[in-house]
């Protein structure tokens, strides 16, 4: 990037392409299902654009620890750093690692297209249940992106390598057939006595 404040007219142009291919196009193609249908797809893309928006703005796209994007997540969010953090685990690290949001028995998460783009909180019998809007989360992630021209360019600035619905660019390699085993033998049959 030429400047950190002010991308090329050009920087800018290849980064806005590469970030609606691989993230404002597939969620819209998720939105149009209707129903609720690819909200945790939906999902997904959001707090992948989330983590990396927000390192960006915190400047720490370099370290593995989470504290400095997460301050500054909720503070966008207007949600406190605690909430947010329990938000980040319920919702993100379930997401990443269980293809769902997590729970640890103290919480709870909730899902609906009522709730706001912000994480929010509500009890149910003295339980803790975060709730969140996917696809109004998602949207605002989005638009965030979409805005910063500089974050769009030091975040989506990776090449696309070849045509995801074009022709294959390499032949694939042929993968050695594994043949199954042979059907285990039945146990024996034991008689009670």
């Amino acid at each position: 990037m030429s400047s950190e404040s002010s991308p090329s007219f050009e920087e800018e142009a290849i980064a806005r392409a590469r970030f609606l291919l691989r993230f404002a196009d597939p969620y819209r193609v998720l939105d149009e299902r209707g129903q609720g249908r690819g909200a945790l797809a939906a999902l997904s893309i959001g707090l992948f654009l989330c983590e990396r928006y927000f390192r960006f703005k915190s400047n720490s796209t370099d370290l593995w620890r989470e504290e400095a994007f997460l301050r500054e997540a909720a503070t966008h969010f207007e949600t406190g750093f605690a909430f947010f953090s329990q938000f980040w685990e319920c919702y993100r690290h379930g997401m990443q690692y269980s293809g769902a949001p997590k729970t640890d028995g103290q919480s709870g998460w909730d899902i609906n297209d009522a709730y706001p783009a912000a994480p929010t909180r509500a009890l149910d019998k003295g339980k803790t249940i975060i709730c969140l809007n996917p696809w109004k989360f998602t949207e605002e992630m989005i638009v965030l992106c979409w805005n910063d021209p500089a974050a769009l360019v030091k975040l989506f600035d990776a090449p696309v390598e070849g045509n995801p619905s074009g022709p294959l660019k390499w032949k694939p390699v042929p993968v050695e057939k594994v043949t199954p085993p042979a059907k285990p033998a039945e146990p024996p049959v034991t008689s009670a006595t």
